[in-house]
């Protein structure tokens, strides 16, 4: 339940805030201004860019969020198309390979979050092209607030071009707000208490296709007895990668192939009476 209903706009005045040569601009952040420990809030971005480019890209969301926090989901809708982005863990490149790779490092290089907070950064999960010179975009953060009773800046970072930071010409391929203010009230005040999912979830992995080792990431809400098993196509099961009780959270299981043929394969997660299945593909 939320404290009060003051919602926080924020407008950005584009000539004042934002260099000239920016291609990714963010025109509104709306979130509330305070919330209860252990709720789940939704905040609202738009940005835009400002460019037309027929190359494919995936986007970048980054999220500047206190430790204890944790992000549910991101998605995002409007003239780039719609669709969800995924956990970009910060020991693994985009899929873009470019001048900035890694980029909870480079966010931390550029805006350095501080000793309470975090960059979490999600990438979507399709390229898309950038078709108009202007395409509006409006992005969907999911959040589960942690116990630290305090008042945090959060701060958001977009990008339509998943390769780079700023170019050589000088273009800013980026959209930031760093100043929104959220009061968390209610909680323990013990900053070391990790806020627990509502939801399972499977998430796709990560790299895919692979070679020969990606990482899957799963969320379970209470403590269960649980399996990840890996199945080719004739559903005969090759490697057994979890099968025991887990604690409530995020889970991330790295799967190393190197022992199998190339080609597609399945993995299910099953925890209480959750059940999940994805693909991925297995290329050397």
């Amino acid at each position: 339940m939320k404290i009060g209903s003051t919602k926080l706009y924020i407008v950005i005045a584009l000539a004042t805030l934002l260099p000239l040569l920016s291609a990714c601009v963010i025109t509104l952040v709306e979130q509330p201004s305070s919330v209860t420990a252990g709720e789940t809030i939704t905040v609202t971005i738009e940005y835009h860019t400002l460019y037309k480019d027929v190359n494919p890209h995936y986007g970048i969301f980054g999220m500047l969020i206190p430790n204890d926090w944790v992000v549910v989901s991101v998605k995002y809708d409007g003239e780039l198309g719609a669709g969800e982005c995924m956990f970009l863990h910060p020991d693994s490149s985009d899929w873009e390979p470019g001048v900035q790779d890694f980029w909870t490092d480079s966010l931390e290089f550029h805006f350095p979050s501080g000793p309470a907070m975090q960059w979490v950064v999600y990438q979507s999960e399709e390229a898309y092209t950038v078709e108009f010179d202007t395409s509006f975009i409006d992005g969907t953060i999911e959040l589960i607030v942690g116990q630290k009773d305090s008042t945090y800046n959060l701060g958001y970072f977009v990008s339509s071009s998943a390769s780079e930071i700023q170019d050589p010409n000088g273009i800013i391929w980026y959209g930031l707000s760093l100043d929104n203010p959220v009061t968390v009230s209610g909680g323990t005040d013990i900053e070391t208490v990790r806020a627990i999912p509502h939801e399972y979830g499977l998430e796709q992995n990560y790299p895919n296709p692979f070679n020969p080792v990606t990482s899957i990431h799963f969320t379970i809400p209470t403590a269960e007895h649980t399996t990840l098993t890996v199945y080719n196509v004739l559903g005969e099961e090759v490697s057994r990668l979890v099968d025991g009780a887990l604690g409530a959270g995020q889970h991330r299981v790295a799967f190393d192939a190197g022992q199998l043929k190339s080609g597609v394969y399945y993995y299910k997660l099953e925890s209480g009476a959750y059940s999940s299945i994805k693909k991925m593909a297995l290329v050397k």
